[in-house]
């Protein structure tokens, strides 16, 4: 299989050909001269934004605990095992207020979810096809702004001990700013702009990974910074800097790939109309079998992303609980490995998968069952060493989204891509919505009976997006083999005719 034969699994039949990046001479996009472009805005903000998660839910485990006159920190104390919750029984009081406080938390959660991604939501369908005519920069430079100003009003909510209800409304402002969805609009779509159709997964890959370091790095801040500062004002401080600091380099640094039109509207039903499309028809001169790739792994997207996105604040509330009892630092720790291990595992098995020439949905079953193998096993994890083996067998997961999104920015052309990465945000906001509420909510109803049914949900969300991909990859085959045999055809029928000439 040669690599236009390699490319087609992935790409339109006019994909194969491109041998340049989409934005070339003579064109409205302008191509930076620095290879390194968003890649530190996206280590930045995520870094920050990881480090939320634990954050605000350790935040809100303490709060509530206070509010109901509980002190949890004695017993998820290692130096105190005689009265560790651990080692009490499931009838025992304290065991039943730590899960009412954990109830209680998991509830405040949901809230902040629906704070947050309704309105991001909203946005980002306006904001990805706003950004194919007005600039990429804009989608960039956005969210960085609008959770700077969250994580200002976070500061004031810290500080004066405010009532919990004011942080939703710090949620409502960033989700109005498109929040990480409109980042990632930004990201991808000027990734694509810069780069050939091979080099794309790779460079997505790259990004992805700026999202799994500042992961890493940001869990062991955290998870030291809040043992240190239990008043969780300093760890408050530092995120604040952080998208200050991004704002600042994007602002400053980054250099507008897209030519803006004057004509180009922000808030027009043209906007909404264009991505809907991408779902219903194909423009002309397009492969029409561009529709129900897009469709397919849309879908796939749904379901595969969504314990992705979505499971962190479950994760940290699970790691607190009996019988694992972490402490912050641990499970800081804890969450560093397992991302170091996915970085690293991603960056060396993805090149080698190109080299041998491995399709990429393909590529994506592997990183589906990896994942899907991680969930499993934690769901009936009752020990440390369980959980790390866990983590360890679903290090190939991080090449899912990655490849996910470099087969579907093959689809479309260069002045679609932010359209299509607009259709891709709104569906990561809506895989952090819905996956937030169901997954709080099936922990907040089952962590009295059986704690692990929540990882048994995501596992079947992952099985469903492999079967999804099995789909695509036998259909996509399928077609390839139609068009190869339909040319070959061609050629001989056209060769006869010169020969009766």
């Amino acid at each position: 299989m040669d690599d236009n034969e390699y490319d087609s699994l992935g790409a339109t039949e006019k994909g194969p050909n491109e041998k340049v990046p989409l934005i070339q001479h003579g064109t409205s996009r302008h191509k930076p001269r620095c290879p390194i472009t968003v890649e530190p805005v996206m280590f930045l903000y995520f870094l920050g934004t990881v480090a939320t998660a634990p954050l605000a839910t350790q935040y809100l485990h303490a709060k509530v605990a206070d509010d109901l006159h509980f002190d949890p920190e004695q017993y998820h104390s290692n130096q105190s095992e005689d009265i560790s919750i651990c080692l009490l029984n499931a009838s025992d009081p304290v065991v039943k207020m730590e899960q009412l406080v954990q109830e209680i938390s998991s509830g405040w959660l949901q809230k902040f979810g629906l704070a947050t991604m309704i309105p991001a939501i909203i946005v980002t369908t306006f904001y990805g096809s706003y950004s194919d005519k007005g600039g990429r920069k804009f989608c960039i430079l956005l969210p960085c702004v609008g959770s700077f100003i969250k994580n200002v009003c976070n500061i004031i909510v810290v500080t004066f001990k405010l009532d919990i209800s004011w942080l939703v409304i710090t949620c409502v402002i960033e989700g109005i700013f498109g929040h990480y969805a409109t980042l990632l609009i930004g990201g991808m779509s000027y990734i694509a702009d810069i780069t050939t159709k091979k080099q794309r997964a790779f460079r997505i890959l790259v990004l992805e990974v700026m999202l799994w370091l500042g992961s890493a790095i940001s869990q062991v801040i955290i998870g030291y910074w809040i043992k240190a500062d239990p008043t969780f004002l300093g760890p408050t401080v530092f995120i604040t800097v952080l998208y200050g600091a991004s704002a600042l380099y994007t602002f400053f640094l980054i250099t507008e790939t897209v030519e803006k039109d004057p004509e180009a509207r922000f808030f027009t039903l043209d906007n909404v109309k264009a991505m809907l499309l991408m779902y219903v028809s194909a423009p002309n001169g397009e492969d029409p079998s561009r529709v129900w790739k897009i469709r397919t792994l849309c879908f796939t997207m749904l379901f595969g992303t969504m314990s992705l996105v979505a499971t962190s604040t479950v994760d940290v509330l699970y790691e607190l609980n009996f019988p694992f009892c972490w402490t912050s630092t641990k499970i800081g720790w804890y969450t560093a490995a397992v991302s170091v291990a996915k970085q690293v595992a991603g960056l060396l098995t993805l090149p080698l998968f190109k080299r041998c020439k491995m399709p990429e949905p393909v590529i994506m079953m592997i990183g589906t069952m990896s994942a899907l193998l991680w969930k499993g096993m934690v769901a009936f994890a009752n020990h440390d060493w369980e959980m790390y083996v866990a983590g360890g067998l679903g290090v190939l997961g991080i090449l899912l989204v990655p490849m996910l999104r470099a087969v579907m920015s093959k689809q479309v052309s260069a002045h679609e891509q932010g359209t299509l990465f607009a259709s891709i945000a709104s569906i990561d906001c809506a895989c952090s919505l819905l996956g937030g509420v169901l997954f709080s909510t099936v922990y907040e109803y089952t962590v009295m009976y059986y704690r692990g049914a929540v990882y048994l949900t995501m596992v079947g969300m992952y099985a469903i997006a492999l079967i999804a991909i099995l789909y695509y990859f036998i259909r996509s085959g399928r077609e390839q083999k139609q068009n190869m045999l339909q040319k070959s055809c061609s050629s001989v029928h056209n060769h006869d005719d010169m020969r009766v000439q």
